[in-house]
């Protein structure tokens, strides 16, 4: 049993001491210090991967939460308009004239719930022009209201 690796004895015998010393620092220190340092170098980085991931998923997240909150609400009065058969009766009847919507328009707009939603209530009669049918609708187009004019104090200071 003394001579169980009968070469490697002779080599290593032969070897000198400085090399001997090169031998052990390479496999005893070196080559674990190489890949423990691999092996966590790989882990630092495959946990900043999963990290990063985790952190986009969580920011796609926050914005799909983001717009799927946003267009909840008008989602929901779309779906509430379009159920309701006031709206399409009011919306598919032909009208006569302009004016004729427009009174409908108004009634409808008084007795419903959607009068915040229709508007600020300064509609006309140009904007009912819009949602009458045209083969009963024989009125011109409407004319653009003229920008008003300055105030007379305005005048006399541009003249001064």
């Amino acid at each position: 049993m003394e001579k169980d690796f009968p070469k490697t004895d002779n080599y290593l015998n032969k070897l000198t001491l400085r090399k001997k010393m090169v031998l052990l620092f390479v496999f005893c220190v070196l080559i674990p210090l190489v890949v423990t340092d691999g092996l966590v170098i790989y882990n630092v980085y495959r946990i900043a991967k999963i990290t990063e991931m985790k952190e986009l998923e969580s920011d796609a997240e926050a914005v799909r939460y983001g717009i799927q909150e946003g267009l909840e609400y008008p989602a929901s009065v779309i779906r509430n308009i379009y159920k309701n058969y006031r709206v399409e009766e009011l919306l598919n009847k032909k009208y006569k004239s302009a004016l004729d919507y427009y009174n409908e328009y108004a009634v409808f707009k008084k007795n419903s719930l959607y009068e915040s939603m229709l508007g600020n209530g300064n509609e006309s009669i140009s904007s009912a022009l819009a949602f009458c049918s045209t083969e009963h609708n024989n009125l011109p187009p409407p004319i653009a209201k003229p920008s008003p004019e300055p105030p007379p104090e305005d005048i006399e200071a541009s003249e001064a």
